[in-house]
C-alpha cells in the first residue's frame, strides 16, 4: 500500500491499492479566493476540512492492485460510497481496549471529537507518547 503516491509501478504484483492526493484543484481555488480579495471570511479562512460528500477532499485511492480479489475491490468501492453520503468509520458502537463505550450506538462523533482522541479501540496495543 501506499501513501501520496501511486507506486504500482515499484511493486506491480503486490499492490494493494493507494492514498494520493491531488492538490491541484483545491489549491487552484484557494489562491484564486485569495486574489478575489475573499480569503477572510471563507471556508479556507480557519480549520478549513475537505470532505468527500462535498466532493472537495483531494483524496482518492489508486485502482485496486491485481493481487486484490475482485469481492475485496467491490468491498472498497462499497465502502468508498457509503463515505460519500456521509457515513462514517467512527460511528457506534464504539468501546475503547478497558470496555468504556465512547461512541454511542448509533451516533457519530463530530470531527472535534475525532481530533480529540485520545484513545485506543480494543485490540490496540502500545502508549499514546507524551511530552
Amino acid at each position: 500500500m501506499g501513501y501520496h503516491y501511486d507506486g504500482s509501478e515499484v511493486a506491480p504484483r503486490g499492490w494493494l491499492t493507494g492514498a494520493v492526493w491531488h492538490w491541484d484543484d483545491l489549491f487552484e481555488d484557494i489562491m484564486q479566493t485569495i486574489v478575489d480579495g475573499e480569503f477572510a471570511g471563507s471556508r479556507y479562512n480557519g480549520d478549513f476540512r475537505g470532505s468527500l460528500t462535498t466532493g472537495d477532499n483531494p483524496l482518492t485511492l489508486t485502482e485496486p492492485g491485481p493481487s486484490v480479489s475482485p469481492d475485496t475491490a467491490a468491498l472498497m468501492a462499497d465502502a468508498r460510497g457509503h463515505f460519500g453520503v456521509g457515513d462514517s468509520p467512527f460511528a457506534g458502537p464504539v468501546v475503547d481496549r478497558d470496555g468504556v463505550e465512547r461512541v454511542a450506538p448509533g451516533r457519530k462523533p463530530t470531527l472535534a471529537q475525532i481530533d480529540a482522541m485520545d484513545w485506543f479501540v480494543a485490540g490496540v496495543e502500545g502508549d499514546i507518547p507524551t511530552g
